[in-house]
């Protein structure tokens, strides 16, 4: 027993594509975990833009996933 996961690619600077993550998206999907910075290659993850295509995934409305990064707001 367990959750499957889904890891998705990353272009040649590291960013992981708006597109990719709403298709990956799915009626059973809880959590999308997303970090923010690489500390191997310097990428910067447009974060506001990766939650925007959680929101406007193809899912029902009432079963959202949670989206967790590794970055606060002040």
């Amino acid at each position: 027993m367990g959750y499957p996961i889904s890891i998705l690619p990353v272009d040649a600077s590291g960013i992981v594509s708006c597109d990719d993550l709403s298709t990956a998206i799915y009626d059973q999907t809880v959590l999308v975990s997303i970090m923010l910075a690489n500390n191997e290659i310097g990428t910067i993850e447009p974060i506001r833009q990766l939650e925007d295509g959680v929101v406007c995934s193809d899912i029902s409305q009432t079963k959202q996933p949670a989206v967790e990064h590794d970055s606060f707001e002040q």
